[in-house]
């Protein structure tokens, strides 16, 4: 892997991290941006989760995918390893959650965001990257 492609890589691990910040604050900015019928239909959908987990272990979520960008973005070890837990992890997730309503905006964030995940994981454990993450500098 190039100092090019590590850039690419950085890059990709920051967007994604953004976007994933994004969509987990975007319902805090929709009394900005949508009328009250809409606002109604987002927090009054009659289906709830199959497990309801607490607020709490979101914020723990965001901080270990946190940790795990800045393990990819500085060379880490076990950055690779980190990440495709925090995946991992976010697939379970979204497995529990069942059915969600979504407006286009958070559609294109998920979408994207997934995408990246997965440019990311390929680059990560892609031959190329295993002998230049292993020269880490930190």
């Amino acid at each position: 892997m190039t100092n090019l492609d590590f850039r690419l890589l950085r890059l990709f691990v920051c967007t994604s991290f953004l976007l994933y910040f994004l969509y987990f604050f975007f319902p805090y900015l929709y009394e900005y941006l949508y009328e009250e019928h809409v606002l109604h239909y987002l927090f009054n959908w009659p289906i709830s989760p199959v497990i309801d987990l607490p607020n709490e272990l979101y914020y723990i979520f965001i901080v270990t995918k946190l940790i795990a960008t800045i393990f990819v973005f500085f060379k880490h070890t076990y950055a690779k390893f980190c990440y495709a837990a925090i995946v991992i992890a976010s697939i379970i997730g979204n497995l529990q959650i069942g059915m969600m309503l979504l407006t286009h905006a958070e559609i294109l964030i998920y979408t994207t965001m997934n995408m990246l995940d997965g440019i990311i994981l390929y680059m990560l454990f892609n031959d190329n990257i295993k002998n230049f993450m292993s020269n880490k500098k930190c």
